[in-house]
């Protein structure tokens, strides 16, 4: 009886995992990527649409995927640092294993691009950094 529970509880929360969209100027869940990671869970995914989004991202106790939403448009997701004091654009905190970011351009950053802090598993892809005093630690 435990396990039968104990295997529902893992199927039900596998299954559970929702997808946010961001879109700095149009319909979407959030305008902010940092609002969409607030209301997010682990294991859920944030699609961004292209556009410039002056933040920093701080991604506490989940493990996301964060990556620019597939419209066809050749537009660019931009997470510029310009005027931020941030430590860094986007920074994921320990233990967040398996934390996957994708299609973000990163840029403008007074010190770190990305700092993924001893997360194992995690990964960056079709990614890029521009105008950053230090790129990823």
């Amino acid at each position: 009886m435990f396990r039968t529970a104990l295997i529902s509880m893992f199927l039900t929360s596998t299954a559970l995992a929702d997808t946010w969209t961001v879109d700095d100027d149009g319909p979407a869940d959030f305008s902010s990527i940092q609002d969409a990671v607030d209301a997010a869970s682990t294991g859920d995914s944030i699609q961004v649409f292209p556009g410039i989004y002056n933040e920093s991202v701080q991604v506490w106790d989940k493990v996301l995927t964060i990556e620019k939403f597939d419209t066809g448009d050749v537009g660019e997701v931009l997470l510029d640092g310009t005027g931020l004091e941030a430590q860094a654009l986007i920074y994921v905190s320990p233990n967040n294993h398996g934390t996957m970011i994708k299609g973000i351009t990163f840029q403008n950053s007074p010190n770190k691009g990305i700092w993924i802090d001893n997360c194992d598993n995690s990964s960056i892809s079709s990614s890029s950094l521009a105008l950053i005093s230090f790129s990823y630690y």
